[in-house]
């Protein structure tokens, strides 16, 4: 059976390379005719591009996973002889069989060493590019059966190796028992047989063709043609319509030189070449990232051949660029993997894991290079297709791994339309031959779709589904090799799922399925399972051990999670975020001890379940050299008590990591003192430092009374320490000032300290008075601390006195909940000039910034001061700050009286907002101050003594684009003229009782889509008003308008029936009796909200209600005289009958579609 397939794959390797090869040689020959060609034979010609690529894939594959299975199965050489020999000679009617198919595959054999003579250079197919995608399709046909075949044989060896360890008492197997051996050899053979006999004939029509044609022979070695000459044919009539985003002539040829890799030093003559291609793609940007990706590492006669081919003159020279790159993707596998992309939605931030893990379900990551690297191998090609910018980064982890990425909209195009005539994708596809779909993303199925499945079953390798499961579709689809569910609106998973047994991939994350059935224990071949965010799921299936070849569970649940029983099974297993130490008859955690294989990132919870050190340490987390992240948990003391004695300081003594590691955590650690290895930050007993650390975390480790030596740890760069209750100082442990791992390349009287750490979290630390500066350590160094911090937050740490004082390249500071200011005065003290942030809350004691501060950090942007009581000044002068402050917020400072004169000369002020500070009364004059031209938020709320906000200072705001002005009980003054601030979009005036003035020129306000006005005075006139909303005819762009009035205006402003494209309304508190006529012209209006009105009796005629056209919300609170009438709806002016249209109709927060029901 292996040697039947293996001679299989031999001609298809044989048939393919011709077609190929046939194919390449005829396309200069295209290139001559190409414009009288029409544009099908083009598109034709660029999807022979990628089905070229699929079908050497999977011939690839097909050769590997022969290979592969053979020796899962039979171990080894000698194995094999003995095994094949005991298989092939149970009968002589069997072997007479086995004898006859290798008889005759000999003879194919021999006959297919014609093709590899058949001529290449004297192809002279003008017209003939449907001729070979009918070739390729017939063999990627073929190509698939035989996939499907090799499949089945791998799915048996799986489920006979899952028999073999689920029996009590293993016994030694040949394989396959004789019936079931004789069984699977009767429905294999047939199935290979057919194959061969259809590649004959493949074999036998193009030989036909070839002679028909009288074509020349040639040799299989003769030359290739140039991949840059036959882009200028390859060009399809991808149209790019889209404004592409250009820059200058100089950052596209400084794009190209840090893409191509040559930025340091200039090869002679590249620089020219360079600036030429610059100036003939116009400056557009993806050109130049495209390009210089192209160029990396070429040397100089490929930068020429792109300027000869070409390609850079032709109309879409975009597309161009793009073919080009295809084309030199170095290997069909990665050309595969980048027309895949195409599988998600236009414009979708892609997982980097998630999209390797189906690249590997695909079978598009070369199997040839072995299994165990496959992932390896994925995250090569995705590097690759970063630097060729054909994916572009959107973020990246901790330690600069990228993370997620994006296609541009350009790129996506291009990798649809290489893969449409396989793929329907999310509403992109208007194909209309389904013969070669294999890939189907779909919203839900449709009439089409379900044709789609039930036609193409048997090849169709994935699914992307976002609603409805129909049952009876999924049932043929036998040999889909990825299912993504993901968001799909469901709740139950079938049972059939277990089925589709040669599923790689299953993606079930953010559904409401409660759990996973049995029978999924049953795809043995599933190495991929995502089932993030399926919050109702509690569990996982009880045979889950089962899933031999499964490498990624991607989940993330509570410690109450269930894991399942002997999970150590799963000994490929690469990615488990978590692990939840079993109660009871769950799995200790002495079934890690087998997930030798483990990356990433690894949660340890409920380790206040393992009993000792000797337990932990069957965890072997020593034995795991390419974890990057461990956290390692204890249960929350004050969630839940605790059963048996405390051996917290035993159990993390038995789990030392691998030295490689890159973040540690550990959290609600009960031991009185951390072991060693944590205390040193070193592994077997202190021979191997734990110098890789990037990031470490300590928390809630109460009893704790001594902090880790962290300090000489050389890439530490994040470091958060929450919730240490006990610890009273940092001191020379936290140093590690006794010069252990110091730095040694520095002089025996300099030390540095933290050399790397670039932000530092101090948090709820209720003990902790003392943080010594390294010179109190010892005075026989000089020590370097803190030289990289940036991020520095202190919070709750209300005894804490003192500080370091050294901090040369802090940014960001925040202080919370720290009753005394020498902290902060210690911190920001002359020395420090790099602050670009301050955030200062709750901080009890002080009464001003330290007086250098705002002068000293002139990059300051944003300042903020919160809850601090005893603050009576800010700084007295802001002169330092005026030209890069951009955000300003105070709030909650009682004693705070006044601001700086130079408030009113930020000229970068941005955002600006004053809140519960109810001593301040004077808003600062200009006094020939500049204003704040660069202010576009203004928040003034709460503030009771404040009396005025002077006109000049907010006539100044020319960028102004929200006003909020709320809760200011002795405000009086307030009257800016509106035309000086033209930007203005969202303003709220409200609850200013003193307040009798109205500003001007509202219509002015061209830009204002969102207004709030009042309560305002009650001693205010209706006519000053009024006088507010004059020229009101010009806010065409206002959609939101609440008015709050008074309960003795019998009218509404007459401006009101101007602004027709309003689409919300509230009128609350005035004393209008009806509702007037003009109401019928805002014809725009969506939602109309009537609160308080007690006067109001009646709205207008029932035909100026329904002129209403968009009116679907009516809102009506606290208004009697109405409700009666509304009850009369017999009589003809019934008020029901006028609103009765109306979609929903709300009385009193109740919804009500009749009135009798509104009466009970």
């Amino acid at each position: 059976m292996s040697r039947l397939i293996l001679i299989i794959t031999y001609k298809y390797t044989a048939l393919f390379n011709f077609i190929s090869h046939s194919a390449k040689t005829f396309l200069p020959h295209f290139k001559t005719c190409q414009k009288k060609k029409s544009i099908s034979a083009s598109e034709r010609m660029a999807e022979n591009l990628l089905m070229s690529a699929s079908v050497e894939v999977l011939l690839q594959k097909i050769f590997s996973v022969t290979t592969e299975n053979i020796n899962l199965v039979f171990g080894g050489p000698q194995e094999i002889s003995c095994l094949m020999e005991n298989w092939f000679s149970r009968s002589s009617e069997e072997t007479n069989v086995v004898q006859a198919i290798r008889q005759e595959l000999e003879k194919l054999k021999g006959s297919l060493s014609n093709i590899q003579a058949v001529s290449q250079d004297n192809l002279r197919l003008h017209d003939k590019a449907v001729i070979v995608r009918l070739w390729l399709q017939k063999l990627s046909d073929l190509a698939d059966d035989a996939d499907n075949a090799l499949a089945e044989f791998g799915y048996q060896i799986l489920q006979h190796e899952v028999e073999m360890l689920n029996q009590e008492k293993p016994k030694v197997s040949l394989f396959f028992c004789h019936s079931d051996k004789k069984a699977f050899r009767q429905e294999m053979m047939p199935k290979a047989r057919g194959i061969s006999n259809k590649l004959e004939m493949i074999n036998k029509e193009v030989k036909d063709f070839l002679a028909s044609e009288k074509y020349g022979v040639t040799t299989a070695s003769s030359p290739q043609v140039n991949v840059v000459q036959e882009v200028g044919f390859l060009i399809a009539d991808l149209k790019i319509t889209e404004n592409e985003e250009k820059t200058s002539i100089e950052n596209f040829w400084s794009i190209i030189k840090e893409k191509a890799g040559v930025s340091d030093e200039i090869p002679i003559g590249l620089e020219d070449i360079g600036r030429y291609i610059a100036e003939k793609c116009q400056g557009l940007s993806l050109a130049a990232n495209l390009l210089g990706g192209l160029l990396q590492n070429k040397r100089r006669d490929f930068w020429l051949s792109i300027l000869e081919s070409g390609v850079l003159d032709k109309e879409d020279i975009i597309s161009a660029i793009l073919k080009l790159c295809f084309e030199n993707l170095p290997t069909p596998f990665l050309k595969r993997c980048f027309a895949f992309c195409s599988m998600f939605p236009r414009n979708s931030v892609i997982e980097r894991d998630q999209l390797v893990q189906l690249w590997m379900a695909e079978g598009f990551i070369d199997p040839g290079l072995g299994i165990s690297v496959m992932e390896e191998i994925g995250n090569q090609y995705f590097d690759t297709l970063l630097q060729n910018s054909l994916l572009e980064i959107v973020s990246k982890d901790n330690f600069n791994n990228v993370t997620h990425c994006k296609m541009h909209n350009l790129v996506y195009d291009f990798a649809y339309s290489l893969s449409s005539f396989e793929s329907i994708t999310f509403g992109e596809s208007d194909q209309d031959d389904i013969r070669q779909i294999q890939h189907l993303a779909l919203e839900s199925f449709t009439e089409e779709t379900m044709k789609i499945a039930k036609e193409k079953a048997r090849y169709l390798r994935t699914l992307f589904l976002k609603q409805n499961l129909p049952d009876h579709n999924l049932l043929n689809l036998n040999f889909l090799y990825v299912l993504n569910l993901c968001d799909a609106d469901i709740t139950e998973l079938p049972a059939f799922i277990g089925k589709l047994r040669h599923l790689e991939y299953l993606d079930l994350s953010s559904t409401k399925i409660k759990s996973i059935p049995d029978s999924a224990c049953n795809l043995y071949k599933l190495k991929t399972l995502r089932i993030i965010g399926c919050n109702s799921l509690k569990k996982l299936p009880k045979d889950f051990k089962d899933l031999l070849c499964l490498r990624h569970l991607h989940f993330y649940y509570n410690e109450y999670f269930s894991m399942p029983y002997e999970f150590g099974r799963l000994s490929h297993l690469q990615t488990l975020p978590i692990y939840n130490v079993g109660k009871e008859c769950g799995p200790p955690i002495g079934e890690l001890k087998h997930l030798k294989d483990l990356k990433g990132k690894l949660e340890i919870r409920n380790l206040d379940l393992v009993k000792d050190k000797k337990e932990a340490q069957q965890a072997n987390l020593f034995g795991k050299p390419n974890l990057q992240e461990l956290e390692l948990r204890w249960i929350d003391p004050e969630k839940e008590e605790r059963e048996g004695p405390n051996n917290d300081e035993n159990v993390l003594e038995g789990l030392e990591p691998y030295h490689n590691l890159k973040s540690l955590r550990i959290e609600h650690f009960q031991g009185d003192r951390f072991p060693s290895w944590v205390m040193k930050m070193s592994v077997k007993r202190g021979s191997l430092q734990l110098n890789n650390l990037v990031e470490v975390k300590l928390e809630s480790c109460t009893r704790c009374k001594e902090i880790p030596t962290l300090g000489t740890l050389p890439l530490l760069q994040n470091l958060e320490i929450v919730e240490l209750s006990e610890v009273s100082c940092f001191g020379s442990s936290f140093y590690g000032g006794n010069g252990s791992n110091t730095n040694t390349s520095e002089t025996q009287a300099t030390k540095s300290f933290f050399p790397a750490l670039k932000s530092l979290t101090i948090d709820c630390m209720p003990s902790l008075l003392d943080w010594k500066e390294p010179e109190e350590i010892s005075a026989s160094y000089e020590a370097k601390t803190f030289n990289s911090l940036e991020r520095l937050f202190l919070r709750w740490g209300p005894k804490l006195m003192t500080t370091p004082s050294h901090f040369p390249a802090l940014k960001v500071l925040r202080v919370e909940s720290i009753k005394s200011g020498s902290p902060l005065e210690s911190i920001c003290n002359s020395k420090l000039t790099t602050l670009t942030s301050l955030h200062l809350e709750d901080v009890e004691e002080l009464t001003s910034l330290p007086d250098e501060l705002l002068e000293n950090n002139t990059n300051l942007s944003h300042l903020c001061i919160i809850n601090c009581h005893s603050l009576t000044h800010i700084v007295p002068h802001m002169s330092g700050c005026s030209a890069v402050l951009q955000e300003l917020e105070i709030k909650e400072c009682g004693a705070l009286q006044e601001f700086p004169p130079e408030i009113c000369s930020l000229r970068s002020l941005k955002r600006f907002e004053l809140s519960y500070c109810p001593s301040i009364k004077l808003f600062p004059n200009l006094n020939g101050q500049g204003g704040l031209p660069s202010l576009q938020s203004l928040t003034v709320s709460e503030c009771q003594g404040l009396i005025s906000i002077p006109s000049e200072v907010l006539e100044s705001c020319k960028s102004l684009q929200y006003l909020w002005v709320t809760e200011c009980e002795n405000l009086i003054e307030f009257s800016p003229n509106f035309q000086q601030m033209p930007n203005i979009s969202f303003m709220r005036i409200t609850s200013c009782p003193k307040l009798n003035t109205m500003p001007k020129g509202l219509g002015a306000l061209s830009n204002l889509a969102n207004l709030r006005m009042g309560p305002l005075s009650n001693s205010m006139e209706f006519e000053t008003f009024q006088t507010c909303f004059t020229g009101l005819q010009q806010l065409s762009s206002l959609v939101s308008l609440f008015l709050e009035g008074q309960h003795h205006w019998n009218s509404l402003p007459e401006e009101l029936q101007h602004l027709t494209a309003l689409k919300k309304m509230t009128l609350q508190d005035f004393g209008i009796e009806v509702l007037p006529d003009w109401i019928g012209i805002l014809s725009s209006i969506q939602k109309l909200v009537l609160n308080h009105c007690r006067k109001l009796e009646s709205f207008p005629s029932k035909e100026i209600m329904e002129g209403l056209k968009n009116l679907e919300k009516l809102e009506i609170q606290d208004s009697d005289l109405l409700a009666r009438k509304w009850m009369l709806q017999n009589e003809p002016d019934s008020e029901w009958f006028k609103v009765s249209h109306i979609k929903e109709i709300i009385l009193d927060f109740y919804e009500v579609s009749d009135p009798i029901v509104w009466n009970m």
